[in-house]
């Protein structure tokens, strides 16, 4: 049912967010004291680290997802065509990269690991709140509607249901029953976004919390 595909949307978002920034705050504390000390004797700047960190990282991030991604797609009876899977595994992967600058970006802010992996899941557990599964964009207070643009669950929820639901009709009981995708995207607040928008929009998020860190 509609209601089964966008539970398992807003699990994926969520379990792709979490492990990619867990496992960015139990690294990175402990290793920044080393950069620090390196950094005082000048032997490297920040800029060439984070470079390096980001590429030396890069099959480690993406992995996980994507394994994640292929094994559950045809599980959950998802729409079948190569596309969609492929546009599917590149929000999961684009999330991964968001959620571990996140993580870094708490972690060079945490001075140990524990304090990092005390805030990280907090800030996002206020992102799961606000990705558009369990309250409505149109429901959120003006003076909190910041937080649903800067929610990387939040963008990759609504991309993924859009690249889930544009375009397809379903079979309907009678008059009353969601007809279209395009139903669908309407009650959660997405008729006007689109794959492509979503998807800048996390690499968007990518990138402001690296220049963060």
């Amino acid at each position: 049912g509609i209601q089964n595909r966008l539970g398992f949307l807003t699990v994926c978002a969520t379990n792709t967010a979490m492990l990619s920034m867990t496992r960015t705050l139990k690294v990175f504390p402990p290793e920044k004291s080393v950069v620090d000390r390196e950094r005082a004797r000048h032997s490297y700047h920040v800029l060439p680290y984070l470079l390096g960190k980001i590429v030396a990282e890069l099959p480690a991030v993406l992995a996980p997802p994507l394994i994640f991604g292929s094994i559950l797609y045809p599980m959950a009876g998802l729409e079948g065509s190569i596309g969609r899977f492929t546009r599917f595994l590149s929000v999961l992967a684009v999330e991964g990269m968001a959620s571990g600058a996140i993580g870094l970006a708490i972690g060079s802010f945490s001075p140990t690991a524990e304090i990092a992996l005390s805030v990280g899941p907090s800030i996002m557990l206020v992102f799961i709140l606000f990705g558009g599964f369990y309250v409505s964009d149109n429901s959120v207070p003006w003076v909190l509607r910041w937080i649903p643009r800067v929610s990387v669950i939040r963008w990759s929820y609504k991309t993924l249901a859009v690249n889930q639901f544009q375009g397809i009709e379903f079979i309907t009981d009678g008059p009353t029953d969601t007809a279209t995708g395009a139903q669908v995207l309407k009650r959660l607040g997405s008729a006007d976004e689109s794959y492509a928008s979503g998807l800048v929009e996390l690499v968007r998020i990518t990138s402001f919390f690296y220049v963060v860190s």
